[in-house]
């Protein structure tokens, strides 16, 4: 059988893509699975209360920046100052949000367990902003959190430790804060990682499949939808009035990263001929 260059290539690029959904996958039905086990355990509450208190060593304001972090109108404004150097990873979390939206919203209505607000005296713990009730698992803020750390681990450049490394440790530390403000419990940040690195493989998977962000008029889209992030940190009150102003920080940052991917390119400087055409005499 003859040897072709394009069967071995489509054998190397099937064989990563095995790989990444195994290591989506796995994880993720790991990660759900404690989840929910530990949602019907009292472990969940005294996980909560432990967590809860121990936040308490740090300002509410800094947890509640964090757990802006969390919504998609942040995490993209956070984005989108990657957006001229490496489109594809806004394109992938624009496509990561319809699985991931699925997955929260369907499993919100399914288990429909209640927070934390819900189910303890108010007293009894410590709650920064927003007092919410219902609709405890899976968390969305978390999912978000996860999904964006998932598409830094799985894009080119690979193999790099230290953006990895602080992309899962900010994920872990807005995850975190969901704690630290009162809304969720320790099973539905669980929940939401999973669900979050599972959105993150689907949505570079179609970012590789539907290649949008190559073309100029898919940079323009996706600073279209940046710019619109932006305004709505502007305007939208978020529940966590000691964050106001890192939330309007946040809106610049979505300004600046839509302004920077609309600049024009460079032209390339010309390149000298590699092998110069000898005179004629």
């Amino acid at each position: 059988m003859p040897f072709s260059w394009a069967g071995l290539i489509c054998r190397v690029r099937r064989r990563r893509a095995w790989r990444r959904w195994a290591a989506a996958l796995l994880p993720s039905a790991l990660l759900l699975g404690v989840g929910l086990a530990l949602a019907t355990s009292p472990a969940n509450q005294g996980l909560f209360m432990l967590g809860n208190a121990w936040s308490r060593t740090l300002p509410d304001a800094f947890w509640s920046a964090l757990t802006l972090l969390g919504t998609a109108a942040g995490a993209f404004a956070l984005f989108g100052l990657l957006l001229r150097a490496r489109p594809q990873y806004f394109a992938a979390g624009m496509l990561a949000a319809l699985p991931g939206s699925l997955y929260s919203y369907g499993l919100k209505r399914i288990m429909d367990l209640p927070r934390p607000a819900a189910a303890l005296a108010s007293g009894q713990f410590h709650q920064i902003g927003e007092v919410l009730r219902h609709h405890a698992f899976p968390s969305g803020h978390a999912l978000t959190a996860f999904a964006f750390a998932g598409i830094v681990l799985w894009l080119p450049p690979r193999r790099r430790v230290v953006p990895i490394a602080l992309a899962v440790a900010l994920a872990a530390a807005v995850a975190v804060s969901r704690i630290a403000v009162g809304a969720h419990w320790p099973a539905d940040l669980l929940a939401g990682a999973a669900g979050g690195w599972l959105a993150a493989a689907i949505g570079v998977a179609w970012s590789e499949h539907w290649r949008f962000w190559e073309c100029r008029r898919g940079v323009v889209v996706m600073a279209t939808v940046l710019a619109g992030m932006g305004v709505y940190l502007c305007y939208q009150d978020l529940g966590y009035p000691l964050a106001g102003e890192f939330q309007y920080g946040l809106a610049a940052l979505a300004f600046i990263g839509c302004v920077a991917a609309l600049l024009p390119s460079r032209p390339e400087a010309a390149r000298p001929p590699a092998h110069p055409v000898r005179q004629q005499e």
